[in-house]
């Protein structure tokens, strides 16, 4: 259990003076629960999509795609393959959302529910460690914004 946060996340729902970062994770991890407990794969995958979304919604008229899939390939691989893997998969995943949300149409199946679990626990983890870095969310977009654009840029020879 302290493994996998449940401390962490507890010590967190009871703290009556919550930062609004640590609000936006509460959110979060209500969308994660919430996918547990659906009995369509549809609705399981709509809020596990949600979770996404509550750590990096944007303001209006920004690209929420790329940017849930860059921020998640960020944060939760290494390797410049696995965040392009990843980034591939999120944006796959959005896609779904999409055509479930707007057209009410779209197979989703259990390998889909299995991965993209894992994806938002292991973000979520590694929100509910790192809370204490952030008061605002804004704060956190901005780091996050900065680690993505300070990659040194090389030039092939």
């Amino acid at each position: 259990m302290k493994e996998i946060g449940v401390y962490e996340l507890a010590e967190l729902g009871l703290n009556q003076q919550a930062t609004e970062f640590e609000k936006v994770i509460l959110v979060a991890v209500h969308w994660l629960a919430s996918a547990q407990t659906q009995m369509e794969r549809a609705n399981s995958l709509l809020n596990l999509v949600t979770c996404l979304e509550t750590y990096f919604k944007t303001e209006s008229g920004a690209p929420i795609t790329a940017t849930i899939a860059e921020g998640v390939a960020v944060l939760t691989v290494h390797t410049p393959e696995e965040r392009k893997q990843r980034k591939s998969r999120v944006t796959y995943f959005y896609g779904l959302r999409s055509k479930l949300t707007h057209h009410g149409v779209g197979a989703v199946t259990g390998a889909d529910l299995d991965e993209l679990t894992l994806i938002c626990r292991d973000l979520t983890l590694l929100m509910i460690r790192n809370r204490s870095k952030f008061k605002k969310h804004q704060d956190f977009k901005l780091w996050l914004d900065e680690q993505k654009l300070g990659a040194v840029v090389r030039f092939p020879d």
